[in-house]
């Protein structure tokens, strides 16, 4: 129970302690992203500062040409070589003060004077700038405009214009790449130009700076060497230049920011970007101090926690279980055991705490369950007996209710069936004077039919054997009729099994789609029956096992002696539908039949029959696979009597 309690606890503070945590260093990081993105924003603001500041200057120097020393007298002249002579003064200045490394001097009908440029400097696209001076030449506007073709160069056109007359367009460039310095110093984060170049268009010097996966070439960068080495690991790893659009890498143990701004965004022609590089090792690495201490005093906290909730709670704790042990004693009815372990010196006054009171009250429900249970086994006792007293009684009941049910359904049965027999023998006694002597008449006239026209067509004859059949099977129904309400005293003599069942067959038609099988042993013994009676029984087991083929099958008829009871047993088994469970119990009922022919009364003979000679009938059926009746009765003794 103590620790349950202490381990409950302990993960209540640890989820506190953790929640903490989190909680902090999550609006460390929170307010460290707000500073990032604030100082991003700032450094853009200031990135495009630069921009527009390196434009002012360029376009104010562009005013100033026409105003220097020489120019104004040589464009009035208009002669291109005077112009270029006069220019040429002003040019080291231009590029030592002003830092301007390309000029070009453009006339009034947009053709190129002459140009100035660095070493290092490249002209740009001559189309793109004839372009931008045919607009200044009509507009007589300045312009300016930020061309990252090849390096990223600020270029400003300005009209040349003398006692208020335009003497063509002066255009001037200058690289970021001081400025770029600048940026470095006020913002503190890196910058570079990166332009999109192929291979074959660099020189060997500026192979160096070609990040080739990217395939781009790095104009300008602060801190060159460190951040071309970090541009060239992120490249591995971030194949495409589009990857790199923001991002944190982390690079020779340090963690950078990096953004990259496409130049478009400045109204920059060319293809090219801006790469931002931003070192938070310092930032980062005090978040994770900071929360490393969070962490360390959340432990300390949760040791001194734990520790003074042991000492607080370990003794009354201890107690707890002592108490809680011997609770299942109750269960075990040891009372004594209870009281042994839980009796001490009781405190009073202040001193008591419910763990006393607990121990009190253990006590008295001690004391109190043991008379109670001595109570209830006394009782328990007096209700063994009188349930033991009445169990007896409703037994003897039960035992007379149902010998009592049983007597009443047989005697149900009985009365029912001696009042079918009553019906049947009013009915026989009709049918037998009103039938037979006509079915007789008409036997005769069949006979004489068939012997005076033996030689009819085949037509005759098939009505003929038709109608003979018709008044077989009637006499037959009559007959049952007869025996099923009076069965004349058997006759026994002793008859051969196989003669009996030879004799039965041949009096049975048997359809071209039923095979009969027989197995008769010849060692059979000869039965003790009334051969006519047990004729009739077994012509009407064939007859009904045919009937219920109507598609065709296998009868099979097999006799088996048993010469211990000096009985045989026939069986008459077919391949048909069988029978159902409901319908077995009916089966020897007066008037109950499963064809749409006869009355019901075939299997009431057999079974009259058959115990008038001391046998008895035995039915086995599966729906589906057929029917077996099974007539047992007496033998003469080993003697042989089948074949």
């Amino acid at each position: 129970m103590k620790w349950r309690a202490l381990a409950i606890f302990s993960l209540l503070l640890l989820a506190i302690t953790s929640f903490s945590t989190f909680y902090f260093y999550f609006n460390l990081s929170n307010q460290f992203e707000l500073e990032r993105k604030s100082s991003y924003e700032k450094q853009l603001r200031e990135l495009d500062g630069l921009v527009s500041q390196s434009s002012a200057k360029l376009l104010t120097l562009a005013d100033l040409v026409p105003s220097m020393s020489g120019m104004e007298a040589q464009l009035l002249t208009g002669n291109a070589r005077n112009v270029t002579q006069a220019f040429d003064r002003h040019w080291q200045s231009l590029q030592l003060g002003a830092a301007v490394d390309m000029a070009q001097i453009y006339s009034a009908n947009n053709e190129l004077v002459q140009s100035w440029r660095l070493e290092d400097v490249d002209l740009p696209d001559p189309m793109l700038i004839r372009g931008y001076v045919q607009e200044v030449n009509k507009t007589e506007h300045p312009l300016t405009f930020l061309d990252c073709t090849n390096k990223c160069m600020q270029i400003a056109l300005s009209p040349m214009l003398a006692r208020d007359m335009s003497a063509g367009v002066i255009v001037l460039g200058t690289t970021l790449a001081a400025g770029i310095v600048n940026f470095k110093e006020v913002s503190g984060a890196d910058v570079g130009i990166l332009n999109v170049e192929r291979r074959e268009r660099m020189t060997a010097a500026e192979d160096a700076r070609y990040i080739a996966n990217w395939h781009v070439r790095v104009s300008a960068l602060t801190s060159l060497e460190q951040n071309l080495s970090l541009l060239q690991s992120v490249s591995a790893r971030k194949p495409s230049v589009d990857q790199l659009s923001a991002g944190r890498e982390i690079f020779n143990g340090r963690e950078f920011e990096i953004h990259l701004l496409p130049a478009r965004n400045f109204s920059a022609s060319g293809d090219a970007y801006f790469v931002l590089i931003d070192d938070i090792t310092r930032s980062v690495s005090q978040i994770r101090e900071v929360n490393r201490k969070n962490i360390l005093v959340g432990v300390v906290g949760l040791i001194l926690s734990e520790s003074l909730l042991l000492l607080i709670l370990w003794s009354p704790l201890s107690r707890l279980r002592r108490t809680a042990g011997v609770l299942p004693l109750l269960a075990q009815n040891d009372f004594e055991q209870i009281r042994n372990a839980v009796s001490r010196p009781l405190r009073k006054g202040r001193y008591r705490d419910e763990f006393d009171m607990l121990d009190d009250t253990l006590v008295t429900v001690s004391q109190q369950l043991e008379t109670l249970q001595a109570e209830v086994a006394q009782r328990t006792a007096e209700l063994s007996e009188a349930n033991k007293l009445l169990g007896n009684l409703n037994e003897e009941l039960d035992r007379k209710v149902k010998e009592r049910t049983r007597q009443l359904l047989e005697a149900q049965d009985e009365l029912v069936r001696k009042e079918k027999l009553a019906v049947l023998g009013q009915v026989a006694g009709s049918v037998g004077h009103e039938l037979r002597n006509p079915l007789g008449v008409m036997s005769n006239a069949v006979y004489f039919l068939q012997t005076v026209l033996a030689d009819a067509d085949d037509s005759v004859k098939e009505y003929l054997s038709i109608i003979k059949n018709e008044i077989t099977g009637s006499e037959r129904i009559v007959s049952d009729l007869l025996d099923s309400v009076r069965i004349k005293p058997p006759h026994p003599e002793a008859v051969s099994v196989a003669e009996l069942i030879e004799q039965s067959l041949r009096k049975c038609t048997v359809p071209p789609s039923v095979t009969v099988k027989l197995d008769i042993p010849a060692t059979l013994p000869a039965l003790r029956v009334d051969a006519l009676q047990i004729h009739q029984v077994l012509r009407n087991l064939m007859s009904n096992g045919m009937e219920a083929m109507p598609e065709g099958g296998v009868l099979e008829i097999r006799a088996v002696a048993d010469e211990a009871a000096k009985t045989v047993t026939l069986h008459v088994k077919d391949s048909g539908i069988g029978i159902t469970p409901e319908q077995l119990g009916k089966l020897f009922q007066p008037l109950f039949t499963t064809k749409a022919r006869g009355i019901g009364l075939g299997l009431v003979v057999v079974k009259n029959l058959t115990q008038a000679n001391g046998g008895r009938v035995e039915v086995q059926s599966e729906p589906g696979k057929g029917t077996t009746f099974s007539i047992t009765l007496p033998s003469e003794g080993p003697e042989g009597g089948g074949t």
